[in-house]
């Protein structure tokens, strides 16, 4: 009995399954053509961009920040990250629902103090969606080296360092929520879950070394949100 696949062995070229490989085990990356001195990686047909370049194929130049330097989170507001992702910014969420036994647990959607309308959603009756805006590190020799100012507010943990400052480290652990891997998507701070775990924890950097009523000096041509600290 013959099989239905089809082979060709010419010139040490296999052609097989609509694609050309060269050796018959590595797979040619079709309509992959890395722009900008990207370089393209074979086993999984993406681009490496330089460090003035992003895109999937290295095709937009990378912008320069006017938020502070490091790697660092914010809670995306409604109008979605305080700057484009060729600035070093990307997004990510986390959806969490309630099993059934804690559907007593509501959103209180008619009390307007409560429920934080600014902070990107949704947001329904037993699950809400977590939105991260993560500010990743390029090395660009004329971004922006101005460090956090002082005050009273945390940023979310990303990677194994807070950002240069008076920074402590913090976390928060909710309880009873249900997710899996479906339910996480783009990138994500330093989050601690198990799989099958109805816990998680957020990881935060944290400072209080200024009174909250003193302003501070951050771009404000985009909207943004800084977490409150907690005094527990």
């Amino acid at each position: 009995m013959y099989s239905h696949w089809v082979v060709l062995l010419l010139f040490g070229v296999y052609y097989c399954s609509g694609y050309i490989v060269p050796s018959g085990r590595e797979p040619v990356c079709l309509s992959v053509n890395c722009q900008n001195g990207g370089s393209l990686m074979n086993t999984t047909c993406q681009c490496v961009c330089t460090d003035e370049y992003t895109g999937l194929l290295c095709e937009t130049v990378v912008g320069h920040s006017q938020w502070p330097r490091g790697e660092y989170g914010l809670p995306m507001s409604t109008f979605g990250c305080p700057e484009e992702d060729r600035f070093g910014w990307k997004g990510g969420y986390i959806n969490l629902t309630l099993p059934d036994s804690y559907r007593s647990q509501l959103w209180n959607d008619d009390d307007e103090i409560t429920l934080e309308p600014h902070i990107m959603g949704p947001f329904h009756t037993h699950t809400m969606q977590l939105n991260f805006c993560l500010r990743q590190t390029f090395s660009l020799s004329n971004d922006t080296d101005e460090k956090w100012p002082p005050g009273e507010y945390c940023l979310y943990k990303v990677g194994n360092m807070c950002p240069s400052g008076d920074f402590t480290e913090g976390s928060i652990t909710m309880h009873g929520y249900l997710f899996d891997d479906t339910d996480i998507g783009g990138e994500l701070p330093n989050v601690t879950y198990g799989t099958g775990d109805s816990s998680i924890q957020l990881h935060f950097c944290c400072r209080k070394d200024g009174p909250t009523e003193d302003p501070i000096s951050l771009p404000n041509t985009f909207p943004f949100i800084l977490l409150k600290v907690s005094d527990m």
